[in-house]
């Protein structure tokens, strides 16, 4: 037998009418976990992914496609789907549909952050609606059972200082370079590390990223695991298959996993916490030691969208991503580079001791 866990409100006037996500949340009730695993049922909501039904219940995109003989080269239930079943000891209440009245000046963006849906799923649900209007009200599916991994302010505190061996130098640009005297990313309570043997690099950029993670853990509270991938080999020059990396200043970093989903070292943008994702991303920003953060530009929404939730402007926004303007006036910190939907490629500016580094 399976739980049901949908919930359909077909009279309008039972829809309530929110203004935050949080209002939705404590109407739903909270997130439990059932001591063994159940069959639940699953009732599909109007743009809902697989890979997002998945991620909510915390079990592989892949599981869920096998239950369910879904096509696992399409992202969406087929037409007519009404339910899908999961083996899962998440339970977590259905999404709700909600009213948001919007107010003066507020925007498409706006709404999305406050109810903490995406963008084009509000434009989808109010497809009636080509612009904003205040006080017509919109409509949208609202997820109660959202991860919600920060305490922001709670973390660690940051230490004085590093302790950061000196003369490590960056020779030449990034994708033809050498080190000197190279220095290892050393082991710490702030980030996992990959593999050692290519986490070498300049001292100024040992320290810097260290100064961005303690950073980063303070001012989020995040606590789950954020791992650090490659930088450079002990001599530099070639890595394969990085076309950089060659002069110790490039750095990659995992995007970090939503704490309840699966370990994956190939997870969907479902699976991914996008919130932690902003705030390593600013807190890379804020060392002013960072010259470009690559990231595939399907992503950049994601990142602004979790970015609008924190409570970020759109004109410091603006300073960071080219969503979404996709044709911004300067260059923004985090831009477009095919292949970066996994991990986030940061490259370290030269240290003003390194005369012969060169940038790229």
């Amino acid at each position: 037998m399976l739980l049901s866990v949908s919930n359909d409100p077909s009279d309008p006037s039972d829809q309530p009418t929110v203004r935050t996500w949080d209002e939705v949340a404590a109407l739903a009730g909270p997130v439990e976990r059932a001591e063994r695993s159940r069959w639940i049922r699953h009732r599909i909501r109007h743009r809902e992914r697989v890979s997002q039904i998945a991620a909510r219940y915390g079990v592989s995109r892949e599981k869920l496609v096998e239950w369910n003989k879904l096509d696992p080269q399409e992202d969406y239930p087929p037409r007519g789907r009404r339910s899908v079943k999961v083996r899962t000891r998440r339970m977590v209440p259905p999404r709700m549909k909600v009213t948001y009245v919007p107010r003066e000046e507020e925007t498409w963006g706006d709404v999305a952050a406050q109810l903490r849906v995406e963008i084009p799923d509000l434009h989808a649900w109010n497809w009636q609606q080509r612009r904003i209007k205040p006080g017509r009200p919109l409509m949208a599916w609202v997820d109660p059972a959202l991860s919600w991994s920060l305490r922001p302010g709670q973390g660690p505190e940051v230490p004085e200082s590093f302790d950061v061996p000196q003369g490590g130098l960056s020779v030449g640009r990034p994708n033809r370079g050498r080190l000197l005297a190279a220095v290892q990313l050393p082991d710490s309570p702030l980030y996992s590390r990959g593999i050692k043997r290519v986490l070498w690099g300049s001292s100024y950029t040992i320290e810097q990223l260290q100064v961005a993670f303690a950073n980063f853990r303070h001012d989020t509270g995040f606590e789950h695991e954020i791992i650090v991938g490659s930088i450079s080999k002990r001599n530099g020059r070639n890595l394969p298959p990085h076309k950089s990396h060659q002069s110790g200043r490039d750095v990659d970093i995992r995007l970090p996993l939503l704490p309840h989903v699966p370990d994956t070292k190939h997870p969907n943008p479902d699976e991914i916490d996008w919130y932690a994702t902003w705030g390593l991303i600013k807190a890379l920003g804020a060392t002013d030691a960072v010259t470009v953060v690559f990231l595939e530009a399907d992503l950049h929404r994601r990142v602004y969208e979790a970015a609008r939730t924190m409570g970020e402007s759109r004109d410091t926004l603006a300073d960071y991503l080219i969503f979404p303007q996709w044709r911004p006036k300067a260059d923004p910190l985090v831009r477009h580079s095919r292949g970066h939907d996994e991990h986030i490629h940061v490259r370290f500016r030269c240290a003003d001791n390194e005369p012969r580094c060169k940038g790229g």
